[in-house]
């Protein structure tokens, strides 16, 4: 059984054998292929949240530009149209903050790693994971018990 996964420029490949896995993960910096036994497999997964922190820093600059026109407005303006016209430039700084914050969240993407003796094997958090993860779960457990529990 082969399964394949891309999730915002992560690509992550596996080919489940009858006795072995073998996994491909790349990303834009790196490339990793191993083939490993379910008996080298641990069972117990990390979980990892990558996150984009660059569009958190962004929004410095933006909380800045909203926080000095709001109060550019309160001591200048002389009328209410002036004043109304500094409100829509601070709703629009505001607007900018805010589309920095769904840019971070938008950008957080979920791994769930598995242990093995050749190296990390990655499942990316999308519609696949679930059944990748069963999987791989109900082929190293398969090595362990039998249909009645029972440690072989």
């Amino acid at each position: 059984m082969v399964v394949n996964q891309k999730y915002r420029g992560r690509k992550s490949r596996f080919e489940f054998g009858e006795h072995s896995l073998r996994h491909m993960f790349s990303d834009n910096d790196q490339t990793v292929e191993f083939t490993t036994l379910y008996s080298g497999i641990d069972i117990d997964p990390i979980v990892l949240t990558e996150k984009n922190v660059i569009w958190k820093f962004v929004t410095i600059p933006f909380w800045f530009l909203a926080i000095s026109t709001m109060g550019k407005v309160v001591i200048s303006a002389e009328s209410q149209m002036q004043a109304l016209g500094g409100m829509i430039m601070v709703g629009f700084w505001l607007a900018c903050v805010g589309m920095c914050y769904l840019f971070n969240k938008r950008g957080q993407v979920t791994l769930t790693m598995f242990d093995s003796a050749k190296g990390r094997i990655v499942v990316i958090n999308d519609g696949k994971h679930e059944p990748i993860v069963n999987e791989l779960e109900n082929r190293i457990r398969s090595l362990y018990y039998d249909e009645d529990e029972t440690v072989h």
